[in-house]
């Protein structure tokens, strides 16, 4: 709702005659935008120059001085927008709409306004921090923002992010050599690496906010070396929007893999899709069949899990040592402050490890026979997101099956700012 007050000015003009000049005075609803509308019958043509004394020209985006020309119908007015989120003050700024054109011959003084500090948010709920004046809620597990104030002008606006939990990487087929006389079959089975959570950051008007309680649900990572079900990442949600979990890694008989992020495939299933607006893509996985000297070697390698911002890696492989893809890069975000980066995804397994992607990806796990050692996938970053990394070659001896990583879980973090400035009518 706009409010008007006007007021008068009596002034004897050295060149005019005397005249009542009025001035209308308006605020905008959402008490950022002030009117100045000078209504007598003022000689068209006539130049004005005026100022708003006691605020600073930072104080207001057009500045606080001004030229302004008498238009036909003998009015003028004058329009400034306040910024906001400079110079704040705990305490009022008095001033008004003063008019000189040309010295000493017309002068006009409208009745006062003022510049004062207001709430423009207030609620509790997560871990609460206070950086760079802006108040942050971070929320790692279910909880509830609680809203107590919804602030003083209707147009600030609060910023969200939320995070699905990250898929796992999946399991790697054991290691195992069949003998055929002299005949050596050798395989080697590894995981794709899981999808990252989807990621979603809406700005929400604190407006369309109740005093009330907002439940927060934060998604857990997928967990690997369970059914395919779990292996995927959780949602989380909040406000009405919604981050899809990860997908999980391929391998074994998993077959979909999509998810916020795609799960990198295996060499016997097809990568998983991410979601449209949320993530990318996981990668492909491949098998290599060759071999000399009476020794075939058949090697699986694991496709790289999506990333927010990055498909993930597909595996090109051209010998039985190969790498598996690496994870997809994620989201970089500096709403908690400080940039950082999410939803990275999960490396697949190989013979070396497929790196995990920056912002929490597991790296992917990896067998290297000349040393006999193994590697599990690593597991993604918890409150980021991230992907597990696949399983690496399987066991030594022919019985171990290594495990993919586990998803990263997700996270929700809302900020508002603390300081801040409104127009009202003195």
């Amino acid at each position: 709702m706009t409010v008007t007050r006007r007021f008068y000015v009596d002034k004897t003009l050295s060149t005019y005659p005397a005249r009542s000049i009025a001035v209308d005075r308006s605020v905008d609803a959402n008490l950022g935008v002030i009117t100045f509308t000078l209504t007598s019958n003022l000689t068209p043509g006539l130049v004005l120059n005026y100022s708003l004394p006691n605020t600073d020209s930072t104080d207001f985006v057009e500045g606080n001085t001004g030229t302004l020309t008498v238009g036909a119908g003998g009015g003028a007015t004058v329009t400034r927008t306040l910024n906001r989120y400079v110079n704040y003050s705990n305490t009022n700024i008095t001033s008004r709409l003063s008019v000189t054109s040309p010295a000493n011959t017309l002068l006009v003084e409208s009745a006062n306004f003022v510049i004062a500090p207001a709430v423009p948010f207030s609620a509790s709920g997560g871990t609460t921090t206070t950086v760079n004046g802006n108040v942050i809620h971070t929320f790692t597990a279910n909880s509830n923002l609680t809203v107590s104030y919804t602030g003083d002008a209707g147009d600030e606006i609060i910023r969200s992010l939320i995070v699905g939990g990250g898929g796992a990487g999946n399991r790697a087929t054991s290691y195992n050599q069949i003998l055929f006389g002299s005949y050596n079959q050798w395989n080697r089975g590894s995981g794709g690496g899981g999808g990252a959570g989807g990621v979603l950051e809406p700005n929400i008007a604190a407006s369309s906010f109740s005093v009330t309680s907002y439940p927060i649900v934060v998604g857990a990572g997928g967990l690997t070396n369970i059914n395919s079900g779990i292996r995927h990442g959780k949602n989380s949600s909040a406000f009405g929007y919604t981050a899809i979990g990860g997908g999980s890694g391929g391998g074994g008989a998993d077959t979909n893999l999509d998810g916020g992020s795609g799960g990198g495939s295996s060499a016997n299933s097809v990568f998983g899709l991410g979601t449209v607006g949320q993530g990318q893509n996981g990668g492909a996985g491949t098998t290599y069949a060759g071999g000399t000297g009476g020794i075939v070697r058949t090697s699986n390698y694991g496709g790289g899990g999506g990333g927010n911002s990055v498909v993930g890696a597909t595996v090109t492989s051209t010998d039985y040592v190969s790498s598996g893809g690496a994870g997809g890069t994620g989201y970089t975000s500096n709403i908690s402050g400080t940039n950082v980066t999410y939803a990275g995804g999960g490396g697949g397994g190989g013979y070396y490890s497929g790196s995990g992607g920056t912002g929490g990806g597991g790296a992917g796990g990896y067998f290297t026979s000349n040393s006999g050692t193994t590697s599990p996938g690593q597991n993604g970053t918890n409150g980021l997101g991230g992907g597990g990394g696949g399983a690496g070659h399987g066991g030594v001896d022919g019985t171990n099956t290594y495990n993919g990583g586990n998803g990263g879980s997700g996270v929700a973090i809302i900020a508002y700012r603390t300081q801040y400035r409104v127009l009202k009518l003195a």
